[in-house]
């Protein structure tokens, strides 16, 4: 049998290494092993587990990380991932967190079902990630595996239960900013109701409506009937210098009640806000 020369043995081997390689990179998706590089950092929340969202504990915090435990929070930094491909490591007692690449997340569906190409964030549910129902705030990544209701397990968010399960993601942290074509008034009209798409903040917004009305109409009667007052009173100086003392006293107390009446409504306004 012929041997090959030296010079095929090498590309050979270089072959097989670059297989090998591409494979312990790529070839563990079925395991749910991250697919990407991890970076050690220091975690100061013991609760968090495989596959949490972590955010910086305060913006003061030194750089400690602890689980996301709001929507769309800027402080998200990435995912602990307890078993990476490749991991770069710092001290002893820090955790591989992913930045980027595609890693197994823990989600819950409390914002409804997710499918493949949804956009994930942070929720209340510390260190799991939900639907990003809103178009602009801060996200996660894309989802790249679905999570549906009655999947997983049971997980209780503000006081309901949904399903929970780790979902693939390709990540892509940072803020999201989705405006749609238009014109400049439809990009403002699509950036006031953009938080109308759950029921909570569509009740927000609508009280913000009724509390805005209230203080529109309440000052347009308080100028309309007062200020008529003061009109007059100003005009009947003219006529009448005599009793100019008198109505000097009736222009201050028009003055008074329009005042008066726009606080009161303002007060009113923002107890409708905050019923």
């Amino acid at each position: 049998m012929p041997q090959l020369p030296l010079s095929s043995k090498v590309v050979k081997l270089f072959l097989l290494l670059f297989l090998v390689f591409t494979y312990a990179l790529w070839g563990t998706k079925a395991t749910h092993a991250a697919l990407g590089i991890a970076t050690t950092y220091e975690v100061s929340d013991d609760g968090a587990v495989d596959g949490d969202a972590l955010c910086f504990a305060t913006p003061d915090s030194g750089g400690k990380l602890s689980r996301c435990d709001r929507p769309y929070n800027e402080l998200l930094f990435g995912v602990l991932t307890e078993n990476p491909n490749i991991v770069l490591r710092g001290g002893n007692s820090e955790k591989p967190i992913a930045r980027d690449g595609r890693v197994m997340v823990n989600a819950t569906t409390a914002t409804g079902a997710i499918k493949v190409g949804d956009y994930v964030t942070t929720s209340t549910a510390p260190g799991k990630a939900q639907k990003a129902a809103e178009l602009l705030g801060y996200i996660l990544g894309r989802a790249m595996t679905p999570l549906s209701d009655g999947e997983g397990e049971k997980v209780t968010v503000n006081g309901k239960q949904y399903s929970s399960g780790k979902i693939e993601v390709a990540l892509a942290i940072g803020p999201l900013g989705v405006l749609p074509r238009g014109t400049f008034l439809d990009k403002i009209g699509f950036a006031m109701v953009r938080g109308t798409q759950t029921p909570a903040a569509a009740g927000l917004f609508l009280r913000y409506i009724m509390g805005g009305l209230l203080v529109i109409l309440v000052s347009f009667f308080a100028f309309n009937n007062f200020g008529h007052n003061i009109t007059k009173g100003m005009e009947s100086i003219g006529r009448n210098p005599l009793a100019k003392n008198q109505i000097q006293f009736v222009i201050i107390v028009n003055t008074v009640l329009i005042g008066a009446t726009i606080i009161g409504a303002i007060l009113l306004g923002l107890i409708i806000i905050r019923l």
